[in-house]
């Protein structure tokens, strides 16, 4: 089997090609969805496609959540204290179990999840992994909660402490570790900054929104 190092590498060479198979994927979605819908006003037959590829991408879905969830939490519990310790001592990521259910969980996120924030963020966590950082199991955690539905004022808050929580580690693996990180750090501090953008602003509107 290869080691974890053997698969960074060549995810780090793959990486374009799977994003561009990841786009297409969701531009011919995009399209089926539009036709069928356009067809299931005139034809029964259309209607009932319709409503299997509604019922088959709901399932998908909710296996993606839960096959990217186990990942991660599994992750953290058996190895998240090493990995921590990888960040802290500016090592690369070498646990072996740990990073490969980080992989794993962000590639079931790139291929089954629709929502382009939270597929943003699972390219970015592939990134760190391909760099081989630590980084990329937290950037994991934010991709998943991302394709997770949030609302209201408080959970809004509450993912923005996260992100501010994120976007401080990075800048404390930059003053500790210095440049040898700094394509990853480059990466983190990226996908914390769009995520407090657009944290920020959700939680504004619902703050000054009034119930109607």
């Amino acid at each position: 089997m290869p080691g974890l190092t053997q698969v960074q590498s060549t995810l780090g060479s793959i990486l374009p090609s799977f994003c561009v198979l990841v786009v297409a994927k969701a531009c011919v979605q995009s399209l089926g969805a539009r036709f069928v819908t356009a067809l299931a006003r005139r034809s029964e037959t259309a209607q009932a496609l319709e409503r299997l590829t509604a019922r088959t991408a709901r399932a998908a879905s909710v296996a993606g959540k839960l096959t990217a969830s186990v990942a991660f939490v599994w992750a953290v519990t058996t190895d998240g204290s090493a990995m921590l310790e990888e960040l802290q001592h500016c090592r690369p990521a070498t646990v072996p179990r740990g990073h490969a259910l980080a992989i794993c969980g962000l590639v079931v996120q790139c291929l089954i999840c629709t929502q382009g924030w939270a597929i943003f963020a699972s390219f970015c966590g592939l990134h760190l992994c391909a760099e081989r950082s630590p980084l990329a199991l937290f950037c994991a955690g934010l991709a998943l909660l991302e394709w997770h539905d949030v609302r209201g004022l408080i959970s809004e808050l509450i993912v923005v402490s996260i992100y501010a929580s994120f976007f401080s580690m990075a800048n404390d693996v930059w003053k500790t570790c210095g440049s040898a990180h700094h394509d990853a750090v480059a990466i983190a501090t990226t996908v914390a900054t769009v995520g407090l953008v657009r944290w920020g602003t959700l939680s504004l509107v619902s703050l000054f929104t009034k119930p109607t």
